[in-house]
């Protein structure tokens, strides 16, 4: 399938995420959605739809993560770290954005780096590597019911060693 993405700035495609309704893509200053018209015939050249969704920046050194209903992503748009999550993504209309660091701002790391995230258990963790806090991991808690996020917090940790790689599998940090 061929398929172009227009817009008045580069749009080099750096990532993607699989949701309902489509493809998340992700350029470093648009967001896109790939999406069939008809569903029932599938994906092809005829019924393929680029569209564009959002203009956010995009750190692409940090991928974007599924939350369940929702897409997280980073971007490095002033001097600071900033983590977005986009709901209600749809090729029709644009989606809802929320900077949910905005809170801990002021404290988190300016180089925030890996995620390491747990989809079952509702958490994302950040690795970073600004000088002298490399051995911190920032972690983002989520609790949603439905449609309605209920609850969300920020920790963070203080290991006792850098921190060269992190994962969580089976929903273990």
């Amino acid at each position: 399938i061929d398929v172009a993405a227009a817009s008045q700035k580069p749009a080099l495609l750096y990532d993607g995420i699989e949701q309902n309704n489509g493809l998340v893509l992700f350029g470093a200053t648009q967001q896109y959605l790939l999406s069939a018209d008809d569903s029932t015939a599938g994906l092809t050249q005829d019924t393929v739809r680029l569209g564009t969704i959002g203009y956010y920046l995009y750190d692409k050194d940090v991928r974007p993560v599924n939350m369940g209903t929702t897409v997280g992503f980073s971007n490095m748009g002033g001097k600071s770290f900033r983590f977005f999550e986009m709901a209600d993504i749809t090729i029709d209309g644009e989606p809802q954005v929320v900077e949910v660091s905005k809170t801990v701002s002021q404290l988190l790391p300016n180089l925030l780096t890996q995620i390491a995230d747990s989809q079952e258990g509702s958490q994302l963790f950040f690795s970073n590597a600004d000088p002298g806090r490399e051995n911190e991991v920032w972690g983002f808690r989520y609790y949603t019911a439905g449609e309605r996020r209920l609850q969300a917090a920020w920790h963070r940790w203080t290991l006792p060693g850098n921190v060269i790689y992190h994962c969580v599998m089976r929903d273990t940090y």
